[in-house]
């Protein structure tokens, strides 16, 4: 496999690992107009047909430390596809039937 080979699968990981068409594979919530005693909320938005989807990972008062849970779990996600996407065997996806 190339240098640009690899490029490229990483690419694609990061691109459907990011979920481009909404909030990305997590989603931060601030729900201080409605009343909330735990307003900063992070939510799973990772795969829409998930019983987990759109579930509460994350609550907190502050809104500092719900940016940061956030951040942290949006890169864990996309970078942890990218990293499996590179370290994945091209032969065992050139055997698969998919």
């Amino acid at each position: 496999m190339t240098r640009s080979d690899l490029i490229e699968r990483a690419a694609a990981a990061y691109e459907r690992a990011s979920c481009p068409h909404r909030h990305g594979p997590y989603g931060l919530f601030d729900y201080t107009s409605y009343g909330s005693s735990v307003p900063h909320v992070v939510r799973d938005l990772r795969d829409m047909c998930s019983v987990d989807f759109n579930k509460v990972v994350f609550r907190s008062t502050c809104p500092d430390a719900a940016q940061a849970e956030y951040d942290r779990l949006n890169r864990e996600h996309i970078f942890g596809a990218v990293v499996d996407a590179v370290l994945a065997d091209p032969t065992r996806e050139a055997a698969s039937p998919n």
